[in-house]
């Protein structure tokens, strides 16, 4: 409100000013306004991107908006008052009338540039200062979270939470609820946008690429960029200059993914509902993309160099089913390779440099296009991260079979990763903290027969074949829907097991089994040079610098059948598993194929 007050008043102020200079001179004032807001719009960013060079990076775009705009209307205004020095004369009535009009015209795009240009900078998402959400938040409520099972508590408060769980509707999902869009009482800044839009597109100042193309909903944008980031840190990432901070590692589809909250219960509010229940899966003219975001080390300048987002300073942009460029903001982030954490836009996220995230999309089947045996992303789609962060994904190829990279890994709260555990141990298949391949999905078919912690001197039975259990192992029913077989020593639990074997069957990688071995992202991944013999066929070994249970010491890529099968062992430190995983490979029999 004081914002929308503040608004008023200068439009009041820049008016009376025009309205003492009379009609003429009000005229040309007014049209010079519009013209520098327009150019001050449209290219304040390539302005940032040639001269500034990644300096003043928060506040550049802002800064540059208002001095662009004061450059061209100080300019022209002092040109034309030295062309035409004199002033019209016109009926008493119409002078004034006129020039109180084009008072208004002008103080409406003077104060819409200021109003855009507020919301550029690294304010909170309600800019507290001044009373302006652009969406529907709740100021401040208090939470209370329980902290195990010993009773105890921690009280805090949230502030600026956003109402809803989404930025945008979604027609195919009604648990989609987008939090009501709000402005000023005059919406000069909404004004400017539309102006700009309209005249970018097929207008008087149309270039290669609309406005629309670029931004669907600039204010948007901007107040997504606000979302989920502490005051303080910084809000935007650079790709300038050749120094590629942000890079895209592959883009995947797949058909659906299971999910779970990704945040303390405690934390959200009573009625809170997620925007999908147990499983993410998409509408008949919707797709779910998964793009890895990689960031590379200099990515953030914040002191602790955790790279810190939200799913609202992240966006696609592309043409939807309406033939219209829209934003599609990421539902969650991929955990573990295989499930879905669901976050809000305004949820606070950390990874760390040299690492990055696994952003699921939820999009229209136009963003996509192709046939099914070579998917690529449609012409001018693009993504968008921390605002700097703009690469081109016209014509990537989509991967159908999502891969796993154990360096992509959102950072989040040991609480709430407690909570996940008992989670996906009562509900499969999630994922879980055993090793998990660097690519592929699994194939069609069963995942064998689970033999329901059948202890060693059985037969563990997978698709395609059979091998015998190690004394003193338990075959586990997976809980990783990738995984064919999970083998564990020390109690059924894979979360506290201190030794692990986990197959799975995947979509080749490659056209051998040793292309598709040097594909592995397992940290110091090395591919040993004899082979291996896997009941008559020859299979690759690999071992690893992995030193926790996330990733396999040793492994083994096999073809058979026209299948990928990928062996791993993980162990605790100080453990050598070595003897159990050649037990598993020496009694490995190939059946049904």
């Amino acid at each position: 409100m004081v914002f929308s007050i503040f608004v008023i008043l200068f439009i009041g102020i820049i008016a009376f000013f025009h309205y003492v200079q009379g009609f003429f001179s009000a005229t040309i004032s007014a049209m010079i306004t519009v013209l520098a807001a327009v150019l001050a719009v449209s290219y304040n960013e390539t302005v940032v991107n040639l001269l500034l060079k990644g300096k003043l990076a928060d506040e550049a775009h802002g800064m540059m908006l208002c001095i662009i705009f004061a450059v061209v209307y100080i300019v022209l205004r002092v040109i034309f008052d030295a062309a035409i020095p004199g002033n019209v004369r016109t009926p008493s009535t119409v002078d004034k009338v006129g020039a109180g009009l084009m008072g208004i015209v002008a103080g409406i795009f003077c104060t819409g540039i200021f109003a855009i240009a507020v919301q550029m900078l690294p304010w909170d998402p309600t800019i507290s200062f001044m009373g302006y959400d652009r969406y529907a938040t709740d100021e401040k409520k208090p939470v209370y979270v329980h902290l195990g099972n010993n009773g105890q508590e921690k009280d805090s408060s949230i502030y600026s939470e956003l109402q809803g769980n989404s930025l945008t509707a979604d027609r195919d999902n009604a648990a989609v609820i987008p939090a009501a869009k709000k402005g000023l009482l005059v919406p000069v800044d909404d004004m400017v946008i539309g102006l700009v839009d309209h005249l970018s597109d097929g207008g008087s100042l149309a270039g290669d690429k609309p406005l629309a193309s670029v931004h669907p909903d600039y204010l948007q944008e901007l107040f997504g960029e606000r979302l989920g980031i502490q005051t303080g840190a910084q809000r935007v990432t650079l790709n300038l200059n050749g120094n590629q901070n942000i890079d895209i590692d592959g883009v995947f589809m797949v058909a659906h993914l299971p999910c779970a909250d990704g945040q303390v219960k405690d934390l959200r509010p009573p009625t809170y509902k997620p925007t999908y229940t147990n499983e993410v899966k998409p509408g008949p003219d919707q797709r779910i993309l998964v793009v890895r975001v990689k960031v590379k080390a200099g990515a953030t300048s914040d002191t602790d160099s955790y790279f810190r987002f939200s799913p609202g300073s992240v966006h696609l942009v592309g043409k939807g089913f309406d033939g219209k460029y829209r934003d599609f903001y990421p539902i969650g982030m991929l955990e573990n390779g295989s499930t879905v954490l669901l976050d809000k836009p305004d949820d606070f996220l950390f990874c760390k440099q040299d690492g990055g995230f696994d952003a699921v999309f939820v999009v229209d089947k136009e963003l996509v296009s192709g046939d099914q045996k070579d998917v690529k992303i449609s012409p001018n789609v693009s993504i968008s991260v921390k605002r700097f962060s703009e690469l081109d994904l016209s014509d990537t190829p989509v991967s159908q079979s999502l891969t796993y990279d154990p360096t992509i890994e959102v950072l989040r709260s040991k609480f709430l990763l407690d909570q996940l555990k008992t989670k996906l141990q009562e509900k499969a298949p999630m994922a879980s903290a055993s090793p998990a391949p660097s690519s592929g999905t699994p194939a069609a078919g069963s995942h064998g027969q689970p033999e329901g912690g059948a202890r060693g001197g059985g037969t563990a039975v997978f698709d395609g074949g059979e091998s015998d259990i190690p004394s003193g192992w338990a075959r586990v029913e997976p809980l990783d829907h990738t995984v064919s077989m999970e083998l564990l020593l020390a109690g059924t639990d894979p979360h506290a097991a201190d030794r692990g074997i986990t197959l799975r069957r995947l979509s080749p990688q490659g056209p051998t089994a040793q292309a598709a071995a040097a594909t592995l992202k397992y940290p110091g991944v090395e591919l040993l040079p004899d082979a291996v013999d896997v009941n008559g066929v020859a299979g690759v070994m690999f071992k690893t610098t992995s030193k926790d249970m996330k990733s396999p010491q040793i492994g083994m890529v096999v073809f058979h059948g026209g299948f990928e099968y990928l062996l791993g062992a993980v162990a605790k430190p100080g453990i050598d598993i070595s003897a159990e995983f050649r037990h598993v490979v020496d009694s490995w029999k190939w059946t049904g194929q």
